[in-house]
């Protein structure tokens, strides 16, 4: 929960790829809240500067898992809260495109990384995917295998770090919309 606070106020996209990953992790231990107390709150817990803040975790932590169960994500799939930001990240992307003149650093950016989202989308079998999910499933899936320990070629990694700097730009433009609307 601290680590999720600091990035939905920085980038909306890292805070998107981390609640992934506290789903993923709150799965593995099959939404077993005793579990989850005993075994992994506790290092969570341990970095909270005081009591009020450890009972916000706490509370965050079983409130996802209650999220996840109530809404049929205990085995895969992402809670609404999660589908609402993907939304809006979704919405604005479309918006910036529309109007190249007024956003041209989003626009290069965006024709910088088409030929790697095209090659993406022929090798995913959900074809349905946004270019938003698509870039973060990908962040997301070169995260997980960096943890494991596994290779990762050099193209993939070029691909991955640029959709980084195409949801940063992205991220940064839905905060600058949040304080003051962007007009679109």
């Amino acid at each position: 929960m601290l680590i999720a606070e600091r990035l939905r106020a920085k980038s909306r996209y890292e805070y998107l790829i981390y609640l992934w990953y506290v789903e993923d992790v709150l799965r593995a231990y099959s939404l077993d809240w005793p579990r989850i107390e005993q075994e992994y709150l506790p290092r969570i817990l341990a970095t909270a500067s005081s009591d009020e803040q450890r009972q916000a975790v706490h509370r965050w932590y079983a409130d996802l898992c209650e999220m996840m169960r109530s809404e049929g994500c205990a085995t895969s799939g992402h809670i609404q809260i999660v589908k609402n930001i993907e939304s809006e990240l979704t919405e604005l992307h479309t918006q910036l495109l529309q109007h190249p003149d007024r956003f041209p650093d989003y626009h290069r950016s965006y024709q910088d990384i088409l030929p790697a989202l095209a090659e993406l989308r022929q090798r995913n079998t959900q074809q349905e995917l946004t270019d938003v999910e698509m870039m973060l499933e990908a962040l997301y899936g070169v995260m997980i295998l960096t943890l494991q320990s596994k290779s990762v070629s050099p193209a993939t990694k070029d691909s991955v770090e640029r959709f980084g700097r195409q949801l940063s730009l992205l991220s940064d433009y839905y905060n600058k919309d949040k304080e003051e609307p962007l007009d679109l």
